[in-house]
């Protein structure tokens, strides 16, 4: 795969980069558009913390967030070299979720056929 540029927004601010969450948004210069959630570990730990003291999520048997990608430490660096890697390695599209037309043909060109296609 080729590199393809892009650029990224994170939308709030990282206050603590070993223990915090942000939402990313990932644009690409042909107009796709795909949106992921980075966590670190101990953001994780914390959340089912408080599930666990708010008894939600069975009293924080479990945690879930959709698009979700742990990283060790958060910062914009980090995230974009993630990103690159993803790419890289083909991880991208299923790491991160289409928020346009243009994002959601592409995964699906990209998406491996399922054992249920004939």
């Amino acid at each position: 795969m080729t590199a393809r540029k892009f650029e990224i927004e994170l939308i709030g601010e990282i206050f603590h980069p070993d223990n915090d969450n942000i939402d990313v948004f990932v644009r690409f210069d042909n107009g796709e558009e795909f949106v992921g959630s980075f966590f670190t570990l101990n953001n994780i730990q914390e959340l089912m913390k408080q599930k666990n003291l708010s008894r939600e999520n069975v009293n924080g048997l479990y945690f879930w967030s959709s698009d979700l990608i742990i990283i060790e430490e958060l910062s914009e660096e980090n995230i974009e070299l993630s990103i690159y890697d993803m790419l890289k390695e083909g991880g991208f599209y299923s790491a991160f979720s289409p928020t346009n037309k243009l994002a959601y043909d592409r995964v699906q060109k990209e998406a491996p056929v399922s054992l249920n296609d004939n």
